[in-house]
C-alpha cells in the first residue's frame, strides 16, 4: 500500500498461500494518473475479489521503512506545529485502515524497506535456482537502488547504491531540458533514436565516473545543472525540442547505459551468476533492457512487469509471506491480468442501454472475427476485455489496436485519440509463435512489453506503424494459454491481412490513466475519435446528431479531485483539479449550470436550465472540453 503523500503509484495486492488472489493501482480506480492517495479504493477491489474481510488478512505489509516514515511523519508535524509525542507511522496506518474498515490491524501491520520489495517483486519468479537482483529507481528511505542475490527463494543483499548514485534522479534532472517532468521519463527513451549519443557524450563523461569495482559516482545536482546549462537551452514544453534536445536524450541514454552494464559486468563476473532479475523505475527503461537481453551477459532476463513503485505492493506481500512460511514456493504466474473484470453481459447490456442517446451497441455472435474484419478496413478500435492489467501496460484486455502496417495509423491515433508527442513509438503485440519471423527474438517469450528489440530489416517498411526510427519496436508476444481471446483475435487479423499483429496502445486519453471498467471505456471512446469500441462481444458505435442536444440530455457530476475555483463575488471563474494540475477558466453561463448540476447531480442538464440554442451550442463546447479533460462525468439520464 502508499498512504497518502508518503509515496507515488499506490497499489493493493492480496496474495494467498503465495499465489496472487488480486492485484490493482490506486488510479485505475480513483482515475488520478500516478495517484499518492492512500489506496483505498484498491483494497476494497481485493478484499472483494477475494470474499473477504480484513480482518481475515494474516499480515498486512507496506513497503517503506519503519523509521523512516516516522522520520517523515515527524518532520511534516513539526512543520504543521502539531503538538508532541508525534503520531507514529503504525499509529497512522492502523488508525486509517480502522477508519474505513472497522478493524484493527495495528499488530499485523508490517513494514518492508522499499528496495527489498522491489527485489522481492522480481526475483521469486525466475525460474532458475539462483539470479542476480538489480534494483535501480528515483530513491527509496537513503538510497536508490540494491545489488543482490536470490538462491532458492532466499535473498541476500550484495551492495547498495547511495541516493547520490540515483540513476532515476539522474535522469529525471536531465529531461527537464527538454520540457520533460517527473513520469515523463519514457518519452525521452522514445526521442532518444532521434539523437546522436556522440554529440553530448563527453558532456556526460563529466557527470559520472566508473569504478573499478562496479561502483560509480554522478555529479551533484548543482553541477549537472550547470553543465548542460552551458550546452543546451532549455525549454518549458516538449513541442518547443529542438534537434539538441533530440541528441541530449541520446547521449542520456547512452549514458544510463553505460553505467548499468558497468554494474552487471562487474556482479556478474564475481558472481558467476547467468540469470537476472530487475526492478525499480529505472528497470521500465524498455530499450536499455533489450540490450542487456541481447548482450548475453545472461542467460535470461526477467524484468518485474510493475518495476515502478505498484509493484511493492506484490514484493512487500511476497517478503513477509516468506519470512512467515520460509519454505514457500511463490507461484509463477503466466500473465498479469489480475484486476477488475467486465460486467456480466446482462448487466452490461443495460449499462449500454441507458447511453442510448449517445452510442449503438449490439451483441455479436462472433466478435473475434468481426473485429478482425473491422481491423483490415482500417478502423482504429477500443478493445476491452476480461480482467484489467495489473502495471502500466495494456497487453490486449484495456488496449486500442490498429493494423500495424500503415505508417500513418501513427498519427491517425495521436491525431483521434492520444494528441500526443509525434516521436513516441507505438509497439505491436504479436503470437508468440509468429513473433521470429518479425523480430530478432533472443527469448521464445516477450510478454509484458518490457523489451525494446530490433524488427527484421526486411519487415520494418512494411510494419510501419510500429517500427520506430531506429527500425525496433516494443514487443509483446501473446499466447493462446495466457490470453486466449486476444490470440484468436491476432490469428483472426494474420488470416485477413498475412500478419498475426496488432498495434496495441493503451486505452486512455492524455490526461487519464488507463480505463478500467465499462464506464471508462465510454467515456474515452465519446471523447475521442475513436472509429468504434468493442466490450466483451458487444461492438458499439457513436450515434450522428448533434452533441449538445446529447449533453442536454444527460446528467452532470463533478470528479472527487475536481473543485470549482470561486471569483471575487463569489462566481465560479475556473474548474481545478488538485491533483493533475489542470485548470480551466470558466464561461459565466457554464459556471451557472455546473452550480446547478453540483446541486442537483441526478437531474438532465437541459431541465436544469432553459437557454436558446446558441447559448447551449458555446456551453456544450465548453462542457465537452471539460469531459475530455476527466474535470467532470457525463453520465446518462437513465441509471443502468
Amino acid at each position: 500500500m502508499a498512504a497518502d503523500d508518503l509515496s507515488h503509484d499506490g497499489a493493493a495486492v492480496l496474495i494467498q498461500d503465495g499465489a496472487v488472489v488480486a492485484a490493482i493501482e490506486e488510479e485505475r480506480l480513483n482515475r488520478i494518473k500516478h495517484s499518492n492517495l492512500f489506496p483505498l479504493e484498491a483494497i476494497r477491489f481485493c478484499l472483494k475479489r477475494a470474499g473477504i474481510t480484513l480482518d481475515q488478512v494474516d499480515e498486512v505489509a507496506f513497503y517503506l521503512n519503519e523509521s523512516y516514515l516516522d522520520y517523515l511523519l515527524a518532520g511534516h508535524m513539526e512543520r504543521m506545529g502539531a503538538p508532541r509525542p508525534y503520531l507514529k507511522a503504525r499509529q497512522l496506518l492502523g488508525m486509517r485502515l480502522q477508519q474505513e474498515f472497522g478493524v484493527d490491524v495495528t499488530a499485523r501491520l508490517r513494514f518492508v524497506d522499499h528496495h527489498i520489495a522491489h527485489a522481492y517483486s522480481a526475483f521469486p519468479y525466475i525460474p532458475a535456482a539462483e539470479a542476480l537482483v538489480l534494483v535501480m529507481d528515483g530513491a527509496g528511505e537513503y538510497a536508490s537502488g540494491l545489488i543482490g542475490r536470490s538462491y532458492q527463494g532466499r535473498f541476500e543483499k550484495l551492495g547498495q547504491l547511495a541516493f547520490t548514485q540515483s540513476l532515476g534522479w539522474l535522469y529525471v534532472s536531465t529531461i527537464k531540458f527538454m520540457g520533460l517532468k517527473m513520469f515523463d521519463e519514457y518519452k525521452a527513451m522514445g526521442l532518444a533514436p532521434y539523437g546522436d549519443p556522440a554529440v553530448y557524450r563527453q558532456v556526460f563523461q563529466e557527470l559520472y565516473w566508473l569504478k573499478s569495482d562496479g561502483n560509480f559516482e554522478l555529479a551533484s545536482k548543482e553541477k549537472l545543472q550547470a553543465t548542460l546549462a552551458r550546452h543546451v537551452p532549455s525549454v518549458t514544453s516538449s513541442a518547443d525540442i529542438a534537434q539538441c534536445h533530440r541528441d541530449l536524450a541520446a547521449s542520456l541514454q547512452e549514458a544510463l547505459e553505460t553505467i548499468v552494464f558497468h554494474i552487471l559486468q562487474h556482479w556478474q563476473r564475481v558472481t558467476g551468476l547467468r540469470h537476472l532479475a530487475l526492478a525499480g523505475g529505472v528497470a521500465h527503461n524498455c530499450t536499455m533492457n533489450g540490450k542487456i537481453l541481447n548482450s548475453e551477459l545472461f542467460d535470461s532476463v526477467f524484468v518485474q512487469p510493475a518495476a515502478h513503485d505498484a509493484g511493492c505492493a506484490l514484493g512487500a506481500a511476497n517478503f513477509v509471506a516468506l519470512e512467515r512460511a520460509p519454505g514457500l514456493q511463490i507461484a509463477p504466474f503466466e500473465d498479469v491480468y489480475w484486476g477488475s473484470a467486465l460486467p456480466e453481459a446482462e448487466s452490461l447490456g443495460a449499462l449500454l442501454s441507458a447511453w442510448q442517446p449517445w452510442v449503438e451497441s449490439r451483441l455479436s455472435a462472433d466478435v473475434v472475427a468481426e473485429t478482425a474484419q473491422m481491423i483490415a478496413d482500417g478502423e482504429v478500435l477500443g478493445w476491452v476485455q476480461g480482467n484489467s492489467e495489473f502495471g502500466p501496460r495494456a497487453l490486449g484486455n484495456r488496449s486500442i489496436i490498429a493494423d500495424p502496417r500503415p505508417e500513418q495509423n501513427r498519427s491517425r491515433i495521436n491525431f483521434m485519440v492520444k494528441k500526443r508527442e509525434g516521436f513516441r513509438p507505438f509497439a505491436p503485440s504479436v503470437t508468440e509463435q509468429a513473433a521470429n519471423e518479425y523480430f530478432e527474438m533472443k527469448s521464445p517469450r516477450l510478454p509484458y512489453m518490457s523489451y525494446v528489440i530490433k524488427v527484421h530489416e526486411a519487415w520494418r517498411s512494411r510494419l510501419g506503424a510500429i517500427s520506430h526510427v531506429d527500425g525496433t519496436a516494443r514487443v509483446q508476444t501473446v499466447s493462446a494459454t495466457s490470453n486466449p481471446r486476444y490470440w484468436s483475435l491476432l490469428n483472426a487479423v494474420g488470416k485477413l491481412t498475412g500478419v498475426p499483429m496488432l498495434l496495441n496502445t493503451s486505452f486512455n486519453n492524455n490526461v487519464e490513466p488507463i480505463v478500467d471498467s465499462a464506464a471508462d471505456a465510454l467515456a474515452c471512446f465519446l471523447t475521442t475519435d475513436l472509429d468504434r469500441l468493442v466490450i466483451g462481444d458487444y461492438i458499439i458505435s457513436k450515434r450522428s446528431g448533434d452533441r449538445v442536444m446529447k449533453l442536454r440530455q444527460s446528467r452532470l457530476t463533478l470528479v472527487a479531485h475536481a473543485s470549482l475555483r470561486l471569483g471575487a463575488n463569489g462566481t465560479p471563474v475556473a474548474m481545478t483539479s488538485a491533483l493533475s494540475a489542470q485548470s480551466l477558466a470558466l464561461e459565466p453561463n457554464t459556471a451557472q449550470l455546473l452550480l446547478a448540476a453540483e446541486r442537483q447531480p441526478h437531474i438532465a442538464l437541459g431541465q436544469l436550465v432553459h437557454w436558446d440554442d446558441a447559448v447551449w451550442q458555446q456551453v456544450g463546447a465548453q462542457l465537452y472540453t471539460l469531459w475530455e479533460k476527466r474535470l467532470i462525468q457525463i453520465q446518462p439520464a437513465v441509471s443502468a
